[in-house]
């Protein structure tokens, strides 16, 4: 019996491999919805053609976004919201198509419909649009400032909406939330000691400037992790804030059902698992201000949650779309973050239905236990009892076992319980490659919002000072 040459066995093997590989596509190369065309694009096994794509897109993004429109979460013939809308614009491709599908959808008269005529939702659902664009060149020193380019491309490509920029720092700036807030601080600042125990101080009368204040916190952080979730933190809840200075009902993100995803497991990762929920859409209340009127909630929503970042990118292309914003952060390769980014998209390549396997398994995450209050950094859900949980699975000593201590034990001079699990982790987890320049314990300035609720709890606790029996006088 012949075993054949070498030259047949490779022959037979190549012709092996090319009867086993898994087409692009599940049927035929035509496109599935008007089953006309010649497709153009494939998505996860399924062929859609230039004309056919466009409404694809439009329609997952009106899904993502009009459920949530009328305070009711029900999706209605008529829409409408409470307040203006506020667009977070980062540059990139996601916050860029994010635009363009919202001018396009409620703000352009291009759709037509052919029976009624020109649809009474493209007369403009909020009354006033603005664009928000926080710039976090300040972080790192290499990094370049787009506010410019950014504020340009604005104003040329939708002139109708409002540019307002925001730069990271503002954060820490009394002046910025003086105008967003209209009420001041106070002259001291607080700051908060790097520690396990995260003591707070009062910082002395020469405070540095927001800038220092920045960068000084940033250079503080144990890791690269820690930095780039600080980012994406103040970041969010300075869009917050603008929002709510703004009077609009929602806030928009310009989230990829890819990148949302990867902010999902990374968050996971970094101990965020009792706000998965948020990552899709949340709820912000806005603390109280000196202002007459009861504050009402916003609502922040990523359309684009159903869209996928190849999605996006032919999207852009065909619609020639200029992505101002294609900027790396220096030196977080090694972060979570981005390691998760790069596991994920490995996986999408050979497995496309990855993405949405992730975020249709965390949206079915729901938490057993009802929020005690929101973590004074990221403004999000606080779970109760967690320092008397951490205290139970943390060996914080060799020597003696003491007793875990409740949230309402720990004093006022600790910023723990008033944080989340996540941003506990963020201020004081380190590990061998921990990046800080400062050394452990060092103070470092918080975020005027912080700061404002210290001074809130710091009042609350003067009222009723007198009230309170102290040693002596038990």
């Amino acid at each position: 019996m012949s075993c054949g040459t070498a030259a047949e066995i490779e022959g037979a093997r190549g012709e092996s491999m090319l009867m086993t590989k898994k087409p692009k596509h599940d049927r035929s190369n035509a496109c599935v919805k008007c089953k006309e065309n010649g497709g153009n694009i494939v998505i996860r096994h399924v062929v859609y053609c230039k004309s056919c794509f466009d409404p694809f897109v439009k329609h997952k993004f009106k899904k993502g976004l009009e459920p949530f429109i009328n305070v009711s979460g029900q999706k209605k013939a008529v829409l409408k919201p409470w307040g203006n809308l506020t667009i977070g614009f980062s540059g990139g491709l996601g916050s860029t198509v994010l635009l363009d599908l919202v001018k396009r959808c409620y703000y352009s008269s291009e759709e037509v419909d052919e029976k009624k005529g020109n649809n009474p939702r493209n007369d403009g659902i909020w009354k006033k649009v603005t664009v928000c664009f926080v710039d976090v060149s300040e972080v790192y020193p290499e990094a370049l400032d787009e506010t410019s380019q950014v504020a340009q491309y604005i104003q040329g490509s939708y002139p109708t909406f409002k540019f307002v920029p925001v730069r990271l720092s503002d954060a820490f700036d009394k002046r910025w939330w003086k105008a967003v807030r209209g009420g001041p601080l106070t002259t001291s600042d607080f700051g908060v000691q790097l520690d396990p125990d995260l003591a707070l101080r009062i910082l002395d009368a020469s405070s540095p400037t927001p800038l220092e204040s920045l960068q000084t916190y940033f250079r503080s952080l144990p890791t690269q992790t820690a930095a780039h979730s600080s980012i994406q933190t103040l970041v969010r809840v300075l869009l917050l804030h603008v929002a709510r200075s703004t009077d609009s009902s929602h806030l928009l993100l310009g989230t990829s059902l890819t990148s949302l995803a990867i902010s999902l497991i990374s968050g996971i990762s970094q101990g965020g698992g009792y706000n998965v929920r948020e990552e899709a859409q949340e709820d912000w209340m806005p603390p109280p201000t000196l202002k007459e009127g009861k504050e009402r909630a916003i609502r922040l929503v990523r359309p684009l949650r159903d869209v996928g970042v190849k999605e996006c990118e032919i999207y852009a292309w065909w619609r020639e779309l200029k992505v101002v914003g294609k900027h790396k952060w220096p030196g977080g390769g090694q972060s979570i973050a981005s390691l998760t980014k790069e596991f994920i998209l490995g996986l999408e390549k050979d497995y496309p239905s990855t993405v949405s396997t992730i975020t249709r398994t965390c949206a079915k995450l729901v938490s057993k236990d009802q929020p005690s209050g929101t973590c004074s950094i990221c403004q999000r859900p606080l779970q109760g009892g967690l320092d008397t949980w951490k205290s139970q699975i943390s060996i914080r000593s060799l020597t003696e076992v003491t007793p875990a201590r409740s949230v309402q034990d720990l004093p006022l001079s600790s910023l723990t319980p008033l944080l989340c699990y996540s941003c506990q982790g963020t201020l004081t987890s380190r590990s061998s490659k921990s990046v800080s320049t400062a050394e452990n314990g060092a103070t470092v300035s918080l975020p005027v919002w912080t700061q404002a609720k210290l001074l809130d709890q710091e009042a609350m606790k003067g009222e009723i000072e007198e009230f309170l029996l102290s040693d002596e006088d038990e």
